[in-house]
């Protein structure tokens, strides 16, 4: 592109693991270098506004530039750029390692976990109340040493609900937190010129900078769902995996600890790994999974279970109650029970229609962001107390249509779709 001050020129290279390319704007002397994902049209916007500032080009020029890098992406993907090669390791040279749990048994640095619960439930108690124990170096629950037996860490909670001054410090103080040990973060901001709310894939360097600046072990997103970027749906896995693969990257990167805080949905009946709101893909990324609820058998008391666990023994269950405590509450521990988390649900699942309808139900919503093996539809039913038989006659009555595959001998199940077809 020719301008008054020289030639333009636009360069990107290939895609990295985050779908992202090194862009440089030249022109004559001055270049302009960033790197981001070409495809987001709000992120180019940013890109072209910020290098038409610096290198001194006039408005009319902000199309043309959108335009250019756009081009520039194309050629490097027609021109092939440099060969990705695969990267792979034998088994044998691969020394095990044991997870480095930030609480023993149930949390684990360098991966996300999703914590379920309905609103008011407690789940910003509980979260509050771990934050306070690892400020202190305390044992965490149901307690195994004594207080103080750790290093202490520090928490970073990522928050659009609980207000720093009415909730968060109240919740801290009650707690008994050090307060130097726990951070808030809900915004983003260009001083003096615009603020917004924290978007988790757009800001995740500026989240991994607080992270690394504060030494935080622990990060608390409460809940998820308020900060998926605005352009994203949270109801659909691709857009969710967008968010959570950086974020899972992040972790693995600073050793910290991330949880996934979110609602339930409205979904009675179903078992309780698909109650979280939204899309299953926080699930299938987390390595372990939890849903806070009422005890059954004693409304004063929570239960936390456990529904997915891929990094060792599941774990009991653990009971508290919420006791107040001057103008807010905090969290009284109890010890491990056997309720799980179908127990914990079983109201709602008794309430919610017959066995085959709760089934229907269940085996939709797995099925509804596209097809799954059917051990996996299957075990989700046995665990919401669904037999084998009610099973098939479920699948029939919806239509389920089967593949068969080579793995294991699954058979693969799509819903069908409206004209008969799968989708």
């Amino acid at each position: 592109m020719k301008t008054n001050g020289g030639h333009l020129a636009v360069m990107c290279g290939p895609l990295d693991d985050r779908n992202r390319r090194r862009v440089v704007a030249t022109l004559g002397e001055q270049s302009h270098i960033d790197r981001f994902d070409v495809d987001q049209q709000f992120i180019r916007s940013k890109w072209r506004n910020t290098t038409a500032k610096k290198l001194g080009l006039t408005d009319d020029w902000l199309e043309r530039l959108d335009v250019e890098v756009v081009r520039a992406a194309a050629a490097q993907d027609e021109s092939g750029g440099d060969i990705w090669q695969p990267i792979t390791t034998n088994l044998s040279k691969v020394v095990s390692a044991s997870p480095d749990f930030l609480w023993p048994g149930r949390i684990a640095s360098k991966t996300l976990t999703c914590l379920d619960g309905d609103g008011g439930v407690g789940k910003g108690l509980m979260m509050m109340d771990l934050a306070a124990r690892g400020s202190r170096g305390d044992t965490m629950p149901p307690g195994t040493a004594p207080d103080g037996t750790f290093d202490p860490w520090n928490t970073l909670f990522i928050t659009s609900e609980d207000s720093p001054e009415f909730i968060l410090r109240p919740r801290a103080e009650a707690a008994g937190a050090n307060l130097e040990r726990i951070v808030t973060m809900s915004s983003v901001e260009i001083p003096d010129k615009d603020k917004r709310t924290v978007a988790l894939l757009q800001d995740i360097e500026a989240i991994e900078r607080v992270i690394i600046e504060n030494s935080i072990k622990m990060v608390v997103i409460d809940p998820y769902s308020e900060f998926i970027d605005p352009h994203l749906n949270m109801n659909m896995d691709a857009d969710n995996r967008k968010c959570l693969g950086p974020l899972a990257e992040m972790s693995q990167q600073t050793g910290c600890a991330v949880q996934l805080v979110r609602h339930l949905n409205k979904k009675e009946g179903q078992s309780a790994q698909y109650r979280g709101t939204g899309s299953t893909a926080p699930l299938n990324a987390s390595r372990a999974a939890y849903i806070l609820a009422p005890d059954p058998e004693d409304p004063d008391f929570r239960v936390l279970a456990c529904t997915k666990f891929n990094i060792g023994l599941r774990p009991l269950s653990l009971r508290f109650r919420i006791e107040s405590y001057a103008a807010t509450a905090r969290v009284v521990w109890g010890g491990e029970c056997d309720l799980t988390a179908a127990d914990l649900l079983k109201t709602q699942r008794q309430s919610g229609g017959g066995k085959i309808e709760q089934a229907k139900d269940i085996i939709a919503d797995i099925l509804a962001n596209g097809s799954r093996g059917s051990n996996e539809v299957m075990e989700a039913c046995r665990d919401a107390g669904i037999g084998i038989s009610t099973y098939h006659a479920a699948r029939k009555a919806i239509g389920v249509l089967a593949e068969k595959t080579d793995f294991e001998g699954q058979w693969l199940l799509t819903l069908p779709s409206v004209n008969g077809d799968s989708f």
